[in-house]
Protein backbone atom coordinates (compact mmCIF):
# COMPACT_ATOMS: atom_id res chain seq x y z
CA UNK A 1 0.00 0.00 0.00
CA UNK A 2 1.29 3.59 -0.91
CA UNK A 3 1.68 6.37 1.44
CA UNK A 4 0.96 10.22 0.55
CA UNK A 5 4.93 10.78 -0.53
CA UNK A 6 4.62 7.69 -2.99
CA UNK A 7 0.94 9.14 -4.31
CA UNK A 8 2.50 12.79 -4.73
CA UNK A 9 5.82 10.62 -6.79
CA UNK A 10 8.60 11.31 -4.10
CA UNK A 11 10.39 8.50 -3.13
CA UNK A 12 10.09 6.17 0.10
CA UNK A 13 11.30 8.51 3.41
CA UNK A 14 11.75 11.72 1.14
CA UNK A 15 10.10 15.03 2.42
CA UNK A 16 6.40 15.72 0.15
CA UNK A 17 7.20 17.79 -3.18
CA UNK A 18 6.66 21.45 -2.62
CA UNK A 19 2.77 22.57 -3.59
CA UNK A 20 4.57 24.45 -6.47
CA UNK A 21 5.13 20.78 -8.27
CA UNK A 22 2.45 19.70 -7.15
CA UNK A 23 -0.26 22.03 -9.18
CA UNK A 24 0.21 21.28 -13.24
CA UNK A 25 2.35 23.67 -15.01
CA UNK A 26 0.26 24.86 -17.66
CA UNK A 27 -2.13 25.66 -14.70
CA UNK A 28 0.35 27.78 -12.91
CA UNK A 29 1.18 29.73 -16.42
CA UNK A 30 -2.95 30.38 -16.70
CA UNK A 31 -3.35 32.38 -13.57
CA UNK A 32 -0.81 34.76 -14.23
CA UNK A 33 -2.23 37.18 -16.42
CA UNK A 34 -5.45 37.34 -14.42
CA UNK A 35 -3.46 39.18 -11.41
CA UNK A 36 -1.46 41.16 -13.96
CA UNK A 37 -4.56 42.29 -15.59
CA UNK A 38 -6.23 42.84 -11.77
CA UNK A 39 -3.17 45.29 -11.77
CA UNK A 40 -3.04 46.73 -14.86
CA UNK A 41 -7.22 47.57 -14.48
CA UNK A 42 -6.50 49.35 -10.49
CA UNK A 43 -3.36 51.17 -12.40
CA UNK A 44 -5.76 52.91 -14.92
CA UNK A 45 -8.21 53.76 -12.87
CA UNK A 46 -6.01 55.41 -10.80
CA UNK A 47 -4.52 57.23 -13.49
CA UNK A 48 -7.68 58.41 -14.94
CA UNK A 49 -8.84 59.59 -11.66
CA UNK A 50 -5.42 61.83 -11.42
CA UNK A 51 -5.92 62.75 -14.81
CA UNK A 52 -9.26 64.22 -13.96
CA UNK A 53 -8.45 65.47 -11.08
CA UNK A 54 -5.21 67.45 -12.67
CA UNK A 55 -7.65 68.83 -15.40
CA UNK A 56 -9.97 69.80 -12.91
CA UNK A 57 -7.32 71.39 -10.85
CA UNK A 58 -5.69 73.34 -14.17
CA UNK A 59 -9.36 74.91 -14.31
CA UNK A 60 -9.43 76.26 -11.09
CA UNK A 61 -5.56 77.64 -11.68
CA UNK A 62 -6.80 79.37 -14.72
CA UNK A 63 -9.87 80.55 -13.43
CA UNK A 64 -7.91 81.83 -10.03
CA UNK A 65 -5.68 83.81 -12.53
CA UNK A 66 -8.40 85.30 -14.21
CA UNK A 67 -8.10 87.43 -11.09
CA UNK A 68 -4.65 88.40 -11.56
CA UNK A 69 -3.16 91.91 -10.75
CA UNK A 70 -0.80 91.42 -14.36
CA UNK A 71 -3.55 92.20 -16.81
CA UNK A 72 -1.13 89.87 -19.12
CA UNK A 73 -1.55 86.82 -17.02
CA UNK A 74 -5.01 87.41 -16.24
CA UNK A 75 -5.81 87.96 -20.44
CA UNK A 76 -3.77 84.65 -20.97
CA UNK A 77 -5.52 83.00 -18.74
CA UNK A 78 -9.05 83.85 -20.00
CA UNK A 79 -8.14 82.90 -23.85
CA UNK A 80 -7.07 79.49 -22.58
CA UNK A 81 -10.39 79.09 -20.74
CA UNK A 82 -12.28 80.21 -24.19
CA UNK A 83 -10.05 77.49 -25.94
CA UNK A 84 -10.94 74.55 -23.91
CA UNK A 85 -14.90 75.96 -24.31
CA UNK A 86 -17.44 73.34 -22.98
CA UNK A 87 -14.77 71.49 -20.80
CA UNK A 88 -14.22 74.53 -18.71
CA UNK A 89 -17.90 75.65 -18.77
CA UNK A 90 -19.29 73.45 -15.60
CA UNK A 91 -16.35 74.63 -13.71
CA UNK A 92 -17.00 78.47 -14.49
CA UNK A 93 -20.35 77.68 -14.06
CA UNK A 94 -19.71 76.83 -10.34
CA UNK A 95 -17.72 79.44 -9.49
CA UNK A 96 -20.79 81.90 -10.73
CA UNK A 97 -22.42 80.03 -7.56
CA UNK A 98 -20.07 81.13 -4.77
CA UNK A 99 -21.74 77.92 -2.42
CA UNK A 100 -21.40 75.63 -5.09
CA UNK A 101 -17.63 75.83 -5.05
CA UNK A 102 -16.68 72.52 -3.75
CA UNK A 103 -14.75 71.83 -0.59
CA UNK A 104 -14.10 74.31 1.79
CA UNK A 105 -10.40 74.59 0.90
CA UNK A 106 -10.99 75.24 -3.09
CA UNK A 107 -13.66 78.17 -1.47
CA UNK A 108 -11.06 79.76 0.43
CA UNK A 109 -8.37 79.29 -2.11
CA UNK A 110 -10.62 80.37 -4.87
CA UNK A 111 -13.44 82.71 -2.65
CA UNK A 112 -15.49 85.01 -4.81
CA UNK A 113 -12.77 88.51 -4.21
CA UNK A 114 -9.53 87.16 -5.37
CA UNK A 115 -6.26 89.35 -5.14
CA UNK A 116 -6.81 91.77 -7.24
CA UNK A 117 -10.48 93.16 -5.06
CA UNK A 118 -12.47 92.67 -8.12
CA UNK A 119 -15.60 90.27 -7.77
CA UNK A 120 -14.50 87.12 -9.49
CA UNK A 121 -17.59 86.10 -10.96
CA UNK A 122 -17.31 89.38 -12.95
CA UNK A 123 -14.31 87.73 -14.43
CA UNK A 124 -16.07 84.37 -15.25
CA UNK A 125 -19.00 86.54 -16.56
CA UNK A 126 -16.77 88.14 -19.24
CA UNK A 127 -14.93 84.59 -19.93
CA UNK A 128 -18.21 82.63 -20.76
CA UNK A 129 -19.37 85.84 -22.97
CA UNK A 130 -16.25 85.35 -24.93
CA UNK A 131 -17.04 81.88 -25.08
CA UNK A 132 -19.96 82.69 -27.08
CA UNK A 133 -22.78 79.34 -27.53
CA UNK A 134 -20.50 77.45 -25.26
CA UNK A 135 -21.60 79.75 -22.18
CA UNK A 136 -25.60 80.47 -22.81
CA UNK A 137 -26.52 78.04 -20.84
CA UNK A 138 -24.47 79.21 -17.97
CA UNK A 139 -25.28 82.76 -18.58
CA UNK A 140 -28.83 82.64 -18.64
CA UNK A 141 -30.00 82.01 -15.56
CA UNK A 142 -27.85 84.90 -14.20
CA UNK A 143 -31.40 86.91 -16.39
CA UNK A 144 -33.08 86.30 -12.67
CA UNK A 145 -30.04 86.93 -10.52
CA UNK A 146 -30.15 88.98 -7.22
CA UNK A 147 -27.63 91.11 -7.99
CA UNK A 148 -28.41 93.98 -10.59
CA UNK A 149 -24.67 94.19 -12.16
CA UNK A 150 -25.01 90.26 -12.68
CA UNK A 151 -28.19 90.53 -14.53
CA UNK A 152 -26.75 93.72 -16.72
CA UNK A 153 -23.66 91.90 -17.48
CA UNK A 154 -25.97 88.56 -18.64
CA UNK A 155 -28.17 90.64 -20.70
CA UNK A 156 -25.43 92.13 -22.47
CA UNK A 157 -23.07 88.74 -22.84
CA UNK A 158 -26.58 86.98 -23.94
CA UNK A 159 -27.29 89.97 -26.43
CA UNK A 160 -23.95 90.06 -28.05
CA UNK A 161 -24.56 86.66 -29.52
CA UNK A 162 -28.11 87.81 -31.56
CA UNK A 163 -30.04 84.71 -30.80
CA UNK A 164 -33.41 84.14 -31.88
CA UNK A 165 -34.47 81.61 -28.40
CA UNK A 166 -32.57 84.37 -26.23
CA UNK A 167 -34.92 87.65 -27.48
CA UNK A 168 -38.24 86.74 -25.60
CA UNK A 169 -35.91 86.48 -22.26
CA UNK A 170 -33.75 89.66 -23.33
CA UNK A 171 -37.25 91.69 -24.22
CA UNK A 172 -38.45 90.35 -20.41
CA UNK A 173 -35.63 92.24 -18.79
CA UNK A 174 -36.68 95.54 -20.44
CA UNK A 175 -39.43 95.54 -17.76
CA UNK A 176 -36.62 95.09 -15.35
CA UNK A 177 -36.95 96.99 -11.80
CA UNK A 178 -33.54 98.59 -12.36
CA UNK A 179 -32.83 101.12 -14.66
CA UNK A 180 -29.59 99.70 -15.71
CA UNK A 181 -30.91 96.25 -16.72
CA UNK A 182 -33.43 97.90 -18.44
CA UNK A 183 -30.95 100.03 -20.34
CA UNK A 184 -28.91 96.98 -21.21
CA UNK A 185 -31.85 95.37 -22.45
CA UNK A 186 -32.37 98.31 -25.14
CA UNK A 187 -29.17 97.57 -26.37
CA UNK A 188 -29.30 93.68 -26.00
CA UNK A 189 -32.36 93.29 -28.49
CA UNK A 190 -31.45 95.94 -31.06
CA UNK A 191 -30.38 93.17 -33.28
CA UNK A 192 -34.38 92.40 -34.01
CA UNK A 193 -36.34 94.67 -36.34
CA UNK A 194 -39.43 92.67 -35.42
CA UNK A 195 -42.51 95.37 -34.99
CA UNK A 196 -42.86 93.63 -31.33
CA UNK A 197 -39.39 94.76 -30.37
CA UNK A 198 -39.98 98.31 -32.00
CA UNK A 199 -42.99 98.50 -29.81
CA UNK A 200 -40.93 97.52 -26.77
CA UNK A 201 -38.44 100.00 -27.57
CA UNK A 202 -40.88 102.76 -28.18
CA UNK A 203 -42.43 102.27 -24.70
CA UNK A 204 -39.24 102.31 -23.23
CA UNK A 205 -38.64 105.97 -24.79
CA UNK A 206 -41.37 107.43 -22.26
CA UNK A 207 -39.46 105.53 -19.44
CA UNK A 208 -38.57 107.45 -16.06
CA UNK A 209 -34.94 106.50 -16.05
CA UNK A 210 -32.79 109.47 -18.11
CA UNK A 211 -30.50 106.24 -19.18
CA UNK A 212 -33.18 104.28 -20.70
CA UNK A 213 -34.55 106.17 -22.83
CA UNK A 214 -31.28 107.20 -24.20
CA UNK A 215 -30.49 103.85 -24.40
CA UNK A 216 -33.80 102.85 -26.88
CA UNK A 217 -33.32 105.90 -28.79
CA UNK A 218 -29.74 104.88 -29.76
CA UNK A 219 -31.06 101.26 -30.87
CA UNK A 220 -34.19 102.51 -32.65
CA UNK A 221 -31.40 104.98 -34.65
CA UNK A 222 -29.19 102.53 -35.15
CA UNK A 223 -29.41 99.78 -37.92
CA UNK A 224 -32.66 99.69 -40.63
CA UNK A 225 -36.02 99.92 -38.48
CA UNK A 226 -39.27 100.48 -40.16
CA UNK A 227 -41.20 102.88 -37.59
CA UNK A 228 -38.76 104.05 -36.19
CA UNK A 229 -38.60 107.54 -37.28
CA UNK A 230 -41.85 107.96 -35.92
CA UNK A 231 -41.48 106.46 -32.59
CA UNK A 232 -38.77 108.62 -32.44
CA UNK A 233 -40.39 111.77 -33.21
CA UNK A 234 -43.11 111.21 -30.44
CA UNK A 235 -40.42 111.06 -27.76
CA UNK A 236 -38.96 114.28 -29.34
CA UNK A 237 -42.48 116.05 -29.41
CA UNK A 238 -43.30 115.24 -25.62
CA UNK A 239 -40.14 115.95 -23.99
CA UNK A 240 -39.36 119.25 -22.50
CA UNK A 241 -35.78 118.37 -21.67
CA UNK A 242 -33.09 120.54 -24.03
CA UNK A 243 -30.79 117.44 -23.69
CA UNK A 244 -32.66 114.82 -24.41
CA UNK A 245 -34.48 116.43 -27.87
CA UNK A 246 -30.82 116.77 -28.68
CA UNK A 247 -29.90 113.33 -28.53
CA UNK A 248 -33.08 112.26 -30.42
CA UNK A 249 -32.66 114.77 -33.16
CA UNK A 250 -29.41 113.53 -33.36
CA UNK A 251 -30.99 109.71 -33.87
CA UNK A 252 -33.63 110.97 -36.29
CA UNK A 253 -30.41 112.56 -38.55
CA UNK A 254 -28.58 109.06 -38.66
CA UNK A 255 -31.69 107.46 -40.04
CA UNK A 256 -32.10 106.12 -43.34
CA UNK A 257 -33.09 108.18 -45.98
CA UNK A 258 -36.03 105.56 -46.21
CA UNK A 259 -36.74 105.80 -43.04
CA UNK A 260 -37.15 109.47 -42.89
CA UNK A 261 -39.12 109.22 -45.84
CA UNK A 262 -41.66 106.80 -44.04
CA UNK A 263 -41.88 109.37 -41.41
CA UNK A 264 -42.85 112.19 -43.94
CA UNK A 265 -45.66 109.81 -45.19
CA UNK A 266 -46.93 109.47 -42.08
CA UNK A 267 -47.22 112.92 -41.22
CA UNK A 268 -49.06 113.30 -44.69
CA UNK A 269 -51.42 110.59 -44.07
CA UNK A 270 -51.77 110.83 -40.28
CA UNK A 271 -51.64 114.69 -39.52
CA UNK A 272 -48.70 117.09 -40.05
CA UNK A 273 -47.49 117.86 -36.48
CA UNK A 274 -48.15 121.47 -36.82
CA UNK A 275 -51.69 120.64 -35.11
CA UNK A 276 -49.60 119.70 -31.93
CA UNK A 277 -47.10 121.88 -31.72
CA UNK A 278 -44.20 119.99 -33.17
CA UNK A 279 -44.03 121.83 -36.53
CA UNK A 280 -40.17 123.25 -35.36
CA UNK A 281 -39.58 120.65 -34.80
CA UNK A 282 -40.60 118.89 -38.17
CA UNK A 283 -38.99 121.64 -39.89
CA UNK A 284 -35.38 120.68 -37.62
CA UNK A 285 -36.27 117.26 -38.73
CA UNK A 286 -36.68 118.11 -42.63
CA UNK A 287 -33.30 120.25 -42.78
CA UNK A 288 -31.79 116.69 -42.97
CA UNK A 289 -32.21 114.84 -46.13
CA UNK A 290 -34.94 113.28 -46.39
CA UNK A 291 -34.56 111.35 -49.23
CA UNK A 292 -35.90 111.42 -52.77
CA UNK A 293 -38.91 109.49 -51.95
CA UNK A 294 -39.99 111.96 -49.84
CA UNK A 295 -40.78 114.94 -52.24
CA UNK A 296 -44.02 114.26 -52.86
CA UNK A 297 -45.65 113.83 -49.93
CA UNK A 298 -43.56 117.19 -48.89
CA UNK A 299 -45.37 119.25 -51.82
CA UNK A 300 -48.83 117.76 -50.38
CA UNK A 301 -47.98 118.84 -47.33
CA UNK A 302 -47.94 122.21 -48.58
CA UNK A 303 -51.36 122.20 -48.45
CA UNK A 304 -51.77 120.39 -45.30
CA UNK A 305 -49.81 122.82 -43.08
CA UNK A 306 -50.70 126.40 -41.99
CA UNK A 307 -47.10 127.96 -42.09
CA UNK A 308 -46.76 126.64 -45.51
CA UNK A 309 -43.65 128.84 -46.77
CA UNK A 310 -41.68 127.25 -44.24
CA UNK A 311 -42.24 123.95 -45.86
CA UNK A 312 -41.31 125.85 -49.21
CA UNK A 313 -38.20 126.48 -48.06
CA UNK A 314 -37.29 123.06 -47.05
CA UNK A 315 -38.36 121.82 -50.43
CA UNK A 316 -37.09 124.86 -52.27
CA UNK A 317 -33.18 124.36 -50.64
CA UNK A 318 -33.59 119.99 -50.90
CA UNK A 319 -34.80 119.66 -54.22
CA UNK A 320 -34.30 123.15 -55.80
CA UNK A 321 -36.85 125.30 -57.46
CA UNK A 322 -36.35 123.97 -60.79
CA UNK A 323 -38.38 120.95 -59.74
CA UNK A 324 -40.96 122.07 -57.56
CA UNK A 325 -41.64 125.60 -59.49
CA UNK A 326 -43.20 123.63 -62.44
CA UNK A 327 -44.91 121.21 -60.23
CA UNK A 328 -46.53 123.87 -58.19
CA UNK A 329 -48.26 125.21 -61.74
CA UNK A 330 -49.47 122.07 -63.03
CA UNK A 331 -51.06 121.77 -59.44
CA UNK A 332 -52.52 124.94 -60.34
CA UNK A 333 -55.01 123.25 -62.74
CA UNK A 334 -56.91 122.08 -59.33
CA UNK A 335 -59.32 124.44 -58.69
CA UNK A 336 -59.54 123.46 -54.39
CA UNK A 337 -55.65 123.68 -54.36
CA UNK A 338 -55.12 126.64 -56.70
CA UNK A 339 -55.12 129.56 -54.10
CA UNK A 340 -52.16 127.84 -52.22
CA UNK A 341 -50.17 126.84 -55.10
CA UNK A 342 -50.49 130.54 -56.18
CA UNK A 343 -48.93 131.44 -52.99
CA UNK A 344 -46.33 129.12 -53.15
CA UNK A 345 -45.12 130.02 -56.37
CA UNK A 346 -44.70 133.79 -55.33
CA UNK A 347 -43.11 132.95 -52.41
CA UNK A 348 -40.83 131.10 -54.49
CA UNK A 349 -40.28 133.14 -57.27
CA UNK A 350 -41.17 137.02 -56.28
CA UNK A 351 -43.41 137.14 -59.00
CA UNK A 352 -46.57 138.74 -58.45
CA UNK A 353 -48.59 137.06 -60.79
CA UNK A 354 -52.24 135.80 -60.06
CA UNK A 355 -52.95 131.80 -59.63
CA UNK A 356 -53.18 131.46 -63.29
CA UNK A 357 -51.84 128.08 -65.09
CA UNK A 358 -51.30 129.83 -68.33
CA UNK A 359 -49.84 133.43 -67.18
CA UNK A 360 -47.50 131.10 -64.55
CA UNK A 361 -47.27 128.74 -67.62
CA UNK A 362 -45.77 131.29 -70.05
CA UNK A 363 -43.33 133.29 -67.41
CA UNK A 364 -41.72 129.51 -67.06
CA UNK A 365 -41.20 129.07 -70.11
CA UNK A 366 -40.37 132.21 -71.14
CA UNK A 367 -37.52 132.25 -68.13
CA UNK A 368 -36.33 128.66 -69.85
CA UNK A 369 -36.00 130.56 -73.23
Amino acid sequence: MMDGAQRNGDAPGRPPAPLARVIPHEHRRARRPGRWLALAGTAGAALFLFTAWDRERRICDLVEQLNSTEPTRAESARRRLVALGEEAVPRLADYLDFDAVPGPLTRLRYGAVGRSGRDLRVEVIETLRRMGEPGVAALTPLLEHDSRDFRARAVRALGSLARPDLLGALRARCADPDPTVRAEAAAAIGYDPSPETTATLAALLFDPAAETRAAAAETLASGARPGAGVVLFSRLAATPDAGERAALRAGIARLTPGERTALVVHWANDGWPAATGGWPLALAVLADDPGPEAYAPLVEGLFAVDRWWELCDVLSSRYGRGRLAPDLISILLDPARAARAGYALRHLTGEDLPPDYGRWRAWWESRRD
